[in-house]
């Protein structure tokens, strides 16, 4: 996923003497917009769902909140600037007619006026997950994803959990969270954000695991101490 600035030819013969018999596809663009409006095509052509996530091109920890709900339902990811508009994204949208765009991010990250351009542009209904910061805004995602009524379909009997101060562990847990239906959450090395604890609150009779991503240095001991102490109140 991405162009040779980002995963270097070396890097992809290496894979290829790794696993010879393996058809590798490079979804490079000309630009991070460009890479992301590739994979989200290749991905409705899989499964064709009506909905979309638009996430900031430029802070990650949306982006890998909503990881786990757009690999269980085929929720192409899109990526613009803060101020929504970015021509590789309105032309997947113009083409694509979504019935639901899914903003995931507050306005800081995502400007106000985006909500109204992104519905002009897409003919669909614009719908913002958010709070006052990331951990909120993940929580936001993950009650959304357990909303019947929207049609989603995650339940709570585990949660995923990864650090919000670093992408990796987020981005490569979203897939196992989306395969078992349980939404990824964030949290912090040493604490508990409030976000995050209030979500684990309102859903704690329905949790049955809590599954940390990452060692120690993601999320320490005191941090593993300060979610069970949240689940016990």
């Amino acid at each position: 996923m991405g162009g040779t600035s980002a995963i270097s030819t070396a890097v992809e013969s290496a894979v290829k003497s790794i696993v010879p018999g393996a058809t590798i596809r490079r979804f490079a663009g000309a630009d991070r917009y460009d890479t992301a409006r590739q994979a989200a095509e290749t991905a409705r052509t899989l499964a064709p769902a009506q909905k979309v996530f638009v996430v900031s091109a430029t802070s990650w920890a949306d982006a890998a909140s909503a990881s786990a709900l757009a690999y269980q339902k085929g929720y192409p990811i899109l990526l613009v600037p803060k101020s929504g508009a970015n021509a590789h994204t309105d032309a997947f949208l113009r083409a694509t007619r979504p019935t639901t765009v899914l903003i995931a991010g507050g306005t800081s990250v995502i400007a106000s006026s985006a909500d109204a351009y992104l519905a002009a542009v897409s003919g669909g209904t614009v719908t913002r997950l958010a709070g006052a910061d990331r951990y909120q805004t993940s929580a936001a995602i993950a009650r959304y994803a357990g909303l019947v009524t929207n049609g989603e379909t995650m339940t709570y009997n585990a949660i995923y959990v990864a650090t919000g101060l670093g992408y990796a562990d987020a981005l490569t847990g979203g897939m196992l969270a989306g395969v078992m239906g349980n939404p990824l959450i964030l949290t912090a090395t040493d604490t508990c954000p409030f976000g995050t604890a209030a979500f684990l609150q309102e859903k704690k009779l329905a949790i049955g695991k809590l599954w940390l991503l990452g060692g120690e240095s993601a999320v320490s001991d005191k941090g593993l101490k300060a979610l069970d102490a949240v689940m016990m109140q």
